[in-house]
């Protein structure tokens, strides 16, 4: 009988049990599975991560709901690892607005950029909730977010008691780093903006006083907690700053321009840089930019003053007064240069341009430039002389007879224009010996002394140069000039030739001053106005022996 009811209570006592271990292992059963499919919905992005308790967090309030918590503790396993869409986005939403912090321990913060070692923080911290960390691996895009995770795969393949273990373990870890829920039936929307009231907090700490942070892969620079605008000087180097970020390429400053580099974005100096429109530009010592003649790699050019463009083939006032000539690369020119239908000479250590000289150019050969630096042709006066030089290839004429008007005119090897008489080439020869020699003396040229001494007026030096020729112009001793206007035959002024003798009037005496006509409107004289103030060449078209003249010419030879 006693082995009977022993009997019947060990049946009843096995029923028990069964049903209590169906219990358990449907419990086990129920919770594991649904921690697990939650978990393998939980993504985790680098760009968007916030604290990531303060995610968990989220996620366990989001996700507990009466249907789904069976248990307390297949709840707390639940709350670790569960994290809805919904409550995702807004998590994410709440974290693009300020730049992201990771939690290191007991709620500190560390200031880096978004990265894949922000997801390797939040992957950690799933691990450490122990909770299907196989799927939490799975869905994170860094390589190391998997490495993290490791931990959390041996975790998982633990018994159920192990996972509830860790569940609650999570819990506590939650409790310990951010402020805990305040009820488990909690909104999603009340635990979303307590997330982002946190990312807020640790964005405005995260915010230095002078420095860089990194928000969102780029990098913002902040002077006393606000983002740098403007020229920044470091001490080694500046920078110029929109909203934080570094600017490169051409910037206005201080009311002019500067250049900072587009690899390295500090201020170019001493440099002729390309914009980002794709103009060039040349910035000087101070980083400013240039205008007018400037110096850069050894040669000049020049920049417009208002559009600060090199300007080239142009002849251009600089900003001292003198004018020069640019080329079609911009560099300033020298030597014979064709600008504006002619030529013109650019010498090579000023840059200026040269004018009434005779000139050598690069190439060897020589030509005349005149009074405004334009190349000249046709008869030209030189030091004295008169030459002709081709209106085709500009070079002086040589060996060769030319006309002008009615009288033909001998080129020697030198290129001077003569005549074919030798007496008249003779007479004017000998004075031109005196050409600068023989100071004005009035009366002098009249004694064998003074001739001597090459001593004269005008009317004795007239005299004397002929007489050199053989040409007799009367007694040396009363030369004067209203005799010599009677000598030799008379010619119209229109048809006046090179040897012909000439008369001016002056202080109302007719025929007070006499000369020799060299040809081309230069003529032989010896006068206190003549450019040397005695024996001299002058030139028939100034003002003021043009006033002077009377018409009066004569043919001595």
């Amino acid at each position: 009988m006693e082995t009977k009811k022993r009997f019947k209570m060990y049946k009843a006592g096995k029923k028990w049990l069964v049903a209590g271990i169906f219990v358990v292992g449907l419990a086990v059963g129920i919770g594991v599975p649904t921690a697990a499919n939650a978990a393998a919905t939980t993504v985790i992005s680098p760009s968007t991560a916030v604290d990531s308790v303060a995610a968990s967090k989220v996620a366990s309030s989001a996700n507990q709901t009466p249907s789904s918590a069976t248990t307390a503790q297949t709840s707390a396993a639940s709350s670790a690892v569960g994290q809805p869409s919904s409550a995702a986005t807004e998590i994410n939403s709440a974290a693009s607005q300020a730049p992201v912090s990771s939690a290191a321990s007991q709620g500190s913060s560390a200031l880096t950029p978004a990265s894949s070692a922000t997801a390797s923080s939040a992957g950690t911290t799933s691990a450490s909730s122990a909770v299907t960390a196989s799927n939490t691996a799975s869905s994170a895009a860094p390589a190391n977010t998997a490495s993290s995770a490791a931990p959390a795969n041996r975790q998982a393949s633990s018994a159920g008691t192990t996972v509830t273990s860790g569940a609650a373990a999570a819990s506590s870890a939650d409790q310990t780093q951010t402020k805990p829920a305040t009820s488990s039936a909690s909104s999603a929307s009340q635990v979303t903006n307590s997330a982002a009231a946190s990312s807020s907090a640790a964005s405005s700490a995260a915010i230095p006083t002078n420095g860089w942070l990194d928000n969102n892969g780029t990098a913002v620079y902040y002077q006393n907690k606000q983002k740098a605008n403007g020229y920044v000087n470091t001490g080694k180097n500046a920078y110029f700053f929109k909203n934080g970020v570094q600017q490169w390429g051409v910037q206005k400053m201080n009311n002019t321009y500067y250049y900072f580099n587009q690899n390295n974005y500090s201020m170019v100096k001493n440099g002729y840089e390309k914009s980002q429109w794709g103009d060039w530009y040349l910035f000087g010592n101070t980083g400013a930019i240039l205008t007018d003649v400037q110096k850069w790699a050894g040669t000049y050019y020049f920049f417009d003053h208002k559009t600060y463009l090199r300007l080239d083939n142009n002849y251009i006032k600089s900003r001292w007064g003198d004018w020069y000539l640019f080329g079609k690369n911009g560099q300033i020119q020298t030597d014979v240069q064709k600008w504006a239908n002619s030529y013109y000479f650019f010498d090579h250590k000023t840059y200026l341009k040269k004018t009434s000289n005779y000139l050598k150019a690069s190439w060897g050969d020589w030509y005349m430039f005149g009074q405004n630096g334009q190349i000249r042709t046709g008869f030209v006066n030189w030091a004295n002389r008169t030459y002709y030089f081709n209106s085709k290839t500009f070079l002086k004429e040589t060996n060769t007879t030319v006309k002008s008007g009615n009288t033909s005119y001998h080129l020697d090897a030198s290129g001077v224009l003569r005549t074919t008489n030798s007496k008249i080439e003779k007479a004017i020869e000998s004075g031109m010996a005196l050409v600068g020699r023989s100071p004005y003396d009035w009366g002098g040229g009249r004694t064998a002394a003074s001739i001597a001494a090459k001593s004269f007026d005008c009317s004795s030096f007239i005299h004397y140069v002929y007489a050199t020729a053989g040409v007799n112009l009367g007694d040396y001793k009363t030369a004067v000039t209203w005799s010599e206007a009677a000598l030799g035959q008379a010619v119209s002024w229109s048809n006046m030739r090179r040897g012909d003798i000439f008369f001016f009037d002056a202080d109302g005496v007719t025929e007070d001053h006499v000369a020799v006509y060299l040809g081309n409107n230069l003529f032989l004289h010896d006068s206190p106005n003549s450019p040397t103030g005695g024996v001299g060449v002058s030139d028939i078209t100034e003002k003021f022996w043009a006033s002077l003249a009377d018409g009066i010419v004569r043919r001595v030879v």
